[in-house]
């Protein structure tokens, strides 16, 4: 075996784990179809070259975008956060009264900040793209299509590609699509989940089938040198879990990371691996005190993190509710474990003495709206 990025022949292969649902983006209407929803394998591999991490064993096939729902725009800190996003790249780089293409736009979101606060006219691709209820804003198109290369003459001064490359089955096609429709000033800024973040804070609830491949930055900005682009900024964002790369076209030959930098991933990837069987057994062992001592549990958060926790560390009657505030995921059942999401108004007045909040990043917010809505127990975070 060789990288598929670098085509090096240094790897290690880590960590393997098998038989989990093929999507987190993607719940179900039935519990029936939750129940029967398609699994796969994960065997991780690290290039100790490039330091790109994939899944040897991904299955392209195995992940539909079509009906995907995973906005995290229900959360005030996040619409913050891509507002001042948006902002940033209108601004650094003058890129008002100009076209703007979002590859991978979701339900346009993201998107239609670009347009409305620069005065932009927008074109969105995705699968899963749906107009807001009162119809989509003027000077913004949407495709609900896999941006492909009957779409490269479609030109644009920015094109965006927030949390696509990484689900992919190669990272490096929509790059090398976006790289030919672009004009000599054109930019692209390209989001993906640090790698190093998730394997360094031992995340085995992110470690999911859905990712293809899992970036550090000097394999973020390998790929996009490869694909023709020069990097003009690098930087972690979002409570330091996401890696935003501002590029633009040109030829350079891409560059390795020093040994040592490899080294660092290396070691990290190692206390991972160690860490992992350790960190199942505690959370098992806390879903069999809350049993023991007939007390219950509702997780806030119906994403990754609860849904690969829910499958690796069966909680039994000890779990009564999954909330999420985000409502095209509510009246929806997560894969394999079949749980309802709820609103978390729904609760009213029978809210269960722990409250588990799957990502911490979110936790005064959410904190702040449970005890408003009278949550009065203890919150525990993953």
């Amino acid at each position: 075996m060789t990288c598929p990025l670098c085509g090096g022949s240094s790897i290690w292969e880590f960590f393997e784990m098998n038989g989990v649902p093929t999507q987190d983006g993607k719940i179900w209407p039935t519990k029936d179809e939750a129940l029967h929803s398609p699994v796969g394998d994960i065997q991780l591999v690290f290039c100790r070259n490039c330091t790109y991490i994939w899944n040897s064993v991904h299955d392209p096939a195995k992940v539909d975008f079509v009906g995907y729902e995973f906005s995290l725009e229900h959360s005030a800190r996040f619409r913050a956060f891509t507002e001042e996003l948006a902002k940033r790249l209108i601004e650094g780089y003058d890129v008002r009264r100009k076209t703007v293409i979002d590859v991978g736009c979701g339900k346009g979101q993201f998107l239609r900040k670009l347009v409305q606060i620069g005065d932009n006219r927008g074109i969105g691709f995705d699968p899963s793209y749906a107009p807001p209820p009162g119809g989509e804003i003027p000077d913004l198109v949407g495709y609900r299509d896999y941006y492909q290369d009957r779409y490269t003459d479609l030109s644009a001064d920015l094109f965006v590609c927030r949390h696509v490359i990484d689900i992919l089955g190669d990272p490096a096609l929509l790059p090398q699509l976006m790289r030919r429709a672009m004009n000599g000033k054109s930019v692209a800024y390209i989001e993906v989940p640090d790698g190093v973040y998730t394997f360094g804070s031992r995340l085995i609830w992110n470690v999911v089938y859905e990712h293809k491949s899992w970036f550090t930055q000097p394999a973020l900005a390998f790929l996009l040198q490869k694909c023709g682009y020069r990097v003009l900024r690098l930087e972690h964002c979002w409570n330091d879990e996401y890696l935003g790369i501002d590029v633009a076209p040109d030829e350079t030959n891409p560059t390795f990371p020093p040994p040592s930098e490899a080294q660092a991933v290396e070691s990290t990837l190692l206390r991972f691996v160690e860490s992992v069987n350790e960190t199942v057994r505690d959370w098992q062992g806390r879903f069999a005190r809350l049993r023991d001592s007939d007390q219950t549990m509702a997780i806030w958060g119906a994403g990754a993190r609860a849904i690969t926790l829910l499958n690796l560390c069966d909680p039994g009657d000890s779990l009564v509710k999954v909330i999420d505030v985000n409502p095209g995921r509510q009246g929806l059942f997560l894969p394999r474990t079949v749980q309802e999401i709820v609103a978390p108004e729904s609760l009213g007045n029978n809210w269960p003495e722990v409250v588990l909040i799957s990502n911490p990043t979110y936790a005064p917010e959410i904190e702040a709206q449970a005890r408003e809505l009278g949550f009065k127990g203890e919150f525990w975070s993953l």
